[in-house]
């Protein structure tokens, strides 16, 4: 996988930054006849309503109509591209793990690819070691060059503005996760609620829009 590879070869990542992004540029390109794959926006304004209830109003409000407002999409998403999932057999470049494919604006797979690089992880960087096999500023430092590599730029503004889209969606799933498996009652996933809370509470208040088409 890309990360035995990005464990094993560091020295590779511009390489598997490129294989990692064209592939999923044609994931992304995959029109998807309707009603054929699960429609990810309305999962996610599930998400963003469950979240009301955690927010200050004003900013709960204005997160769920950040999500209805992301145009329809017939695209292709995978929903879990995380780096173990991308499989390098007799130097061919294989994806796995496909029960996860949906469709939707490309905002939605990058909440779930930050949440798998970073999100889970920035109260215990050493989570990212365990489950993805190498650290937390390779993790870092990957996320930041397959946004450049995905949207063609090196223009920082650019790629934070990305970055802070995904982090929306990405911060709501994993607040409603941990909330619903009971982690307002223990002190350390609380901890991570809270800073999670605050990030969103943050990115909501001077965000205003999240598709990547727009």
């Amino acid at each position: 996988s890309f990360s035995k590879i990005l464990e094993t070869e560091p020295e590779r990542i511009d390489w598997c930054v490129s294989e990692y992004v064209e592939l999923l540029h044609k994931i992304h390109d995959t029109e998807v006849p309707e009603g054929k794959l699960p429609d990810m926006k309305k999962t996610a304004l599930g998400w963003a309503k469950f979240m009301k209830d955690h927010l200050p109003e004003e900013t709960g409000s204005k997160l769920v109509k950040l999500v209805e407002d992301v145009p329809y999409s017939n695209h292709m998403i995978h929903g879990d591209y995380h780096t173990k999932n991308v499989e390098l057999t007799n130097d061919e470049v294989l994806l796995i793990d496909m029960d996860t494919l949906a469709v939707g604006d490309p905002v939605f797979e990058f909440a779930s690819i930050y949440n798998a690089l970073i999100g889970f992880y920035e109260l215990n960087h050493d989570g990212v070691v365990e489950f993805q096999g190498f650290s937390y500023d390779t993790s870092v430092t990957f996320w930041n060059k397959v946004m450049a590599a995905y949207a063609g730029t090196d223009d920082a503004a650019v790629i934070e503005s990305l970055s802070d889209r995904a982090r929306i969606i990405g911060y709501t799933r994993l607040i409603r996760r941990s909330i619903r498996r009971g982690g307002l009652e223990d002190e350390q996933r609380k901890k991570e609620i809270d800073h999670w809370t605050e990030e969103l509470i943050g990115l909501v208040s001077r965000i205003d829009c999240l598709s990547y088409k727009a």
